[in-house]
């Protein structure tokens, strides 16, 4: 194992991690936050929310024999709207998807905490499976 500054070629495999196994309750949750049906389509919103942000240039990644087997993200690692992900928000729930999101959205910022200025926030923390990553080595 290796740990290097995640690449932009990191991306589509960093969103694989952030997305995690379809049936866990932090996926579930997070696809009915955005009104999405599909895992393909969280797969998608997360690789688009992660290259607009350049989130990955405050990520490590955990390189196991050349495939990314945990990231580590410190620092601003903010889910912003950006034009992109608009876009693919618009093209996913369709014209209405300001009236989905908008509630939801305010619902969540309320209960996002502050941070000091200055402190160092690790906001992600993620890995392969413990079995995937026993056959590489790790244990």
């Amino acid at each position: 194992m290796e740990l290097r500054p995640a690449s932009v070629d990191d991306i589509g495999e960093l969103a694989t991690l952030v997305v995690g196994d379809p049936a866990q309750a932090s996926t579930v949750a997070a696809m009915r936050l955005f009104a999405i049906d599909r895992v393909d389509d969280a797969l998608e919103l997360n690789r688009v929310m992660i290259s607009s942000t350049e989130s990955w240039r405050s990520t490590t990644v955990a390189d196991l024999d050349g495939a990314v087997g945990g990231m580590v993200q410190v620092g601003d690692a903010s889910m912003a709207f950006t034009p992109e992900v608009v876009d693919l928000a618009h093209r996913l729930d369709g014209p209405d998807f300001q009236a989905v999101l908008g509630p939801r959205l305010t619902a969540q910022a309320r209960v996002q905490a502050s941070y000091p200025s200055g402190c160092l926030r690790v906001s992600e923390i993620t890995s392969v499976p413990s079995t995937a990553a026993t056959g590489s080595g790790l244990r």
